[in-house]
């Protein structure tokens, strides 16, 4: 519902009711972006008034296809691309039932060869996977299908994530703080075909010195480019012109560290985290957007957590896993790891399903199709 703020005193204090009501609130000088409430942790939920499981895959398990854990996750044209970065150091790919099709492990470097694959994007108009290498600096390039390499490019600088413009030949390159002691650097870079910086737009962050958040951390919507810093509770959306605010977050008692927390242990990181575990700071957030919802997963305090909320509606939870009830034939809820259209995929452990004998299953994760259905007791 669009709000025309109205300059009389009776006009601000019904628009500051108003937002209160519905959970969404504007910033004073700043009327384009919503902020988000989503209030206070639940005690509990059960999972079926989160999500409705669409379908569950078995990825398939042998010695050539062990997953040590998943860190970026993508789908295209029935197959799902999986990478495993630091463990196995291989890019999976599974067809829609879950069976092994190939994959590219870590090498010493040649042509073709990377060395820490820190995260991979699809370009599904060219159908070609570009892998960022932070070890050699490069993007390399493959063919969608076979995972042939086509070719490498050089970074002129260090991208944590670079993603490419719909129908443009420019990309976003997103930049972490490298050196407190940077000046005049920017996170969010404006790239052209050969990856040099054309634009740059924000002041670097001491929050990013610290990689703590999803590998690819920027989302795609309709044709929107939308970047999340880390240690950061807002989302941006980038055109090739500007920087624009989509969305502030707030997550009830849970908050982000202060920038000053950073530049006192920059080059401390255990001691910033142990910080981190016991006090009420959120340690990374992974956002999913499709087009009725806002899908958060977050961690603060060691604990996983989730918060939704609608964009039409308002209604919103922010629950975390240990608290959601289990009424799904699954026992645990799943960590999201990809959109599809509107669905989300997750996974879990093997184990997590329910199995009679109780024997533990040295297997690869299982994928979880789901829909968000949002059915609290508010909007019965």
């Amino acid at each position: 519902m669009n709000i025309q703020i109205m300059r009389t005193s009776f006009g601000k204090l019904l628009f500051i009711a108003i937002t209160l009501l519905t959970g969404c609130s504007t910033k004073e000088n700043n009327p384009s972006f919503p902020i988000i409430h989503f209030g206070k942790t639940s005690e509990s939920i059960r999972a079926s008034q989160l999500i409705e499981i669409n379908r569950i895959v078995p990825l398939e398990t042998n010695d050539t296809c062990l997953i040590g854990h998943i860190d970026h996750a993508d789908t295209y044209d029935g197959y799902i691309y999986l990478l495993d970065t630091w463990i196995s150091k291989s890019l999976f790919v599974f067809d829609a039932k879950g069976r092994f099709i190939t994959k590219r492990t870590a090498a010493a470097g040649g042509a073709g060869e990377f060395i820490v694959p820190y995260n991979f994007e699809i370009d599904r108009e060219n159908e070609t996977l570009r892998i960022n290498d932070v070890a050699l600096n490069k993007i390399l390039v493959y063919d969608l299908k076979s995972l042939a390499f086509i070719q490498s490019m050089d970074k002129p600088d260090s991208y944590n994530a670079i993603g490419k413009f719909p129908d443009k030949d420019l990309y976003v390159g997103y930049r972490p703080m490298i050196d407190i002691q940077e000046k005049h650097t920017t996170q969010i870079n404006i790239l052209d075909t050969r990856l040099n910086r054309r634009k740059g737009f924000m002041p670097a962050d001491p929050r990013t010195s610290i990689l703590s958040g999803k590998p690819f951390n920027m989302y795609k919507y309709q044709n929107d480019i939308v970047v999340f810093p880390f240690f950061s509770n807002t989302l941006y959306t980038v055109t090739p012109d500007s920087v624009q605010t989509r969305y502030e977050l707030r997550f009830g008692e849970y908050a982000f560290p202060p920038k000053e927390l950073f530049q006192k242990l920059q080059y401390e990181p255990i001691p910033l985290f142990e910080r981190l575990e016991k006090e009420a700071f959120i340690e990374r957030m992974e956002p999913y957007e499709t087009d009725e919802y806002l899908f958060v997963r977050y961690v603060a305090q060691t604990n996983d957590l989730i918060a939704i909320y609608h964009k039409e509606n308002g209604e919103r939870i922010n629950i975390p896993y240990k608290r959601i009830k289990n009424d799904l034939g699954i026992n645990a809820f799943p960590i999201p790891l990809f959109l599809e259209g509107n669905l989300i995929t997750g996974y879990i452990d093997p184990n997590a399903i329910d199995n009679p004998t109780g024997e533990h299953q040295e297997d690869n994760p299982i994928l979880v199709t789901f829909n968000i259905r949002m059915e609290t007791e508010a909007n019965k």
